[in-house]
C-alpha cells in the first residue's frame, strides 16, 4: 500500500487504488478476526494475559514497576515511566518527490514518578513471556554444552547448530522446555512477587491463580515442530 501512495507523490498514477485508508481497514478487519479466533482456540492464553494485566495495574496505581527472576535467576524490572511531553511542529522536505510536508513530534522533557498504567498493562505479558524464552534458551544451551555440543546459533526462541550436532539440539531444545515448566509455577512465581513488592498488600484484591489445563508437557518430547 505504501508503494502505491508513493506512486501518487511521485505523479506515476493519480491515485491509490484502494484508497489511503483501505489498507489499514484490511489489517484492522483481519486483526480482529484473528484476535477472536485465537482467543476461542487458545483460551488459556487469554485468561493468563488478563492476569498479568490485573497485577500491572495493581503495581501501576502504587507507581510500582513489576519485577521478577526467571527460572535461571535473571532479574526482570518492568517499568514503563510517565513522561512529561511537549508537541513541536516542524517541516520536512522529500527531496524525491519535491514536497514540503508539515509533521508533528512529542519530545520528552521530564520524566515522573508514575508508572505509565496503560503501557505496563499492554506489555507485561509479552515481556513475560520472552523473559521465559530467555531462560529456555539458556537452558538449552547449557544442556548442550552437556552433550558435548560447541556451536549454536540463537535468535530469541530459533535455535540451530552444525549438522552433527541437530540430533542433540532436536533432544536439549525439548528437555529443557519440559524441565523448566514442570518446575516453575509460572503465575504462582510472579503473584507472590508482586505481593511482596506493594504496600499493604494483604488490604489489595488479587485476581485468581488462573486454573492450569490438561496439557501433558512430556509430549513435547515428542512434538516435531514446537521449536524453529
Amino acid at each position: 500500500m505504501s508503494g502505491l501512495s508513493d506512486k501518487v507523490l511521485l505523479g506515476e498514477i493519480e491515485q491509490n487504488p484502494f484508497g489511503e485508508e483501505e489498507g489499514f481497514k484490511a489489517s484492522n478487519y483481519l486483526a480482529d478476526k484473528n484476535w477472536t479466533a485465537i482467543n476461542s482456540v487458545i483460551q488459556g492464553a487469554s485468561k493468563g494475559m488478563a492476569f498479568f494485566k490485573s497485577l500491572a495495574g495493581i503495581s501501576a496505581h502504587q507507581s510500582k514497576p513489576m519485577v521478577w527472576k526467571t527460572p535461571i535467576g535473571f532479574p526482570v524490572l518492568h517499568k514503563y515511566t510517565d513522561w512529561q511531553t511537549k508537541k513541536i511542529k516542524i517541516y520536512l522536505h522529500d527531496r524525491v518527490a519535491n514536497v514540503l510536508t508539515r509533521t508533528q513530534v512529542t519530545l520528552r522533557t521530564k520524566p515522573s514518578s508514575l508508572i505509565k498504567k496503560s503501557k505496563s498493562k499492554s506489555a507485561i505479558a509479552p515481556n513475560i513471556i520472552h523473559s521465559m524464552d530467555a531462560s529456555h534458551l539458556l537452558l538449552t544451551v547449557l544442556r548442550g554444552l552437556e552433550n558435548n555440543m560447541k556451536d549454536f546459533f540463537l535468535i530469541h526462541d530459533s535455535f540451530a547448530t552444525t549438522p552433527t550436532d541437530t540430533p542433540i539440539m532436536y533432544r536439549v531444545v525439548r528437555e529443557a522446555f519440559v524441565s523448566m515448566y514442570e518446575n516453575f509455577d509460572l503465575y504462582k512465581s510472579i503473584l507472590d512477587v508482586t505481593k511482596e513488592n506493594l504496600d499493604n498488600s494483604e488490604e489489595l484484591e488479587f485476581p485468581p491463580l488462573p486454573e492450569k489445563g490438561n496439557l501433558d508437557l512430556k509430549g513435547v518430547l515428542k512434538s516435531d515442530y514446537c521449536f524453529a
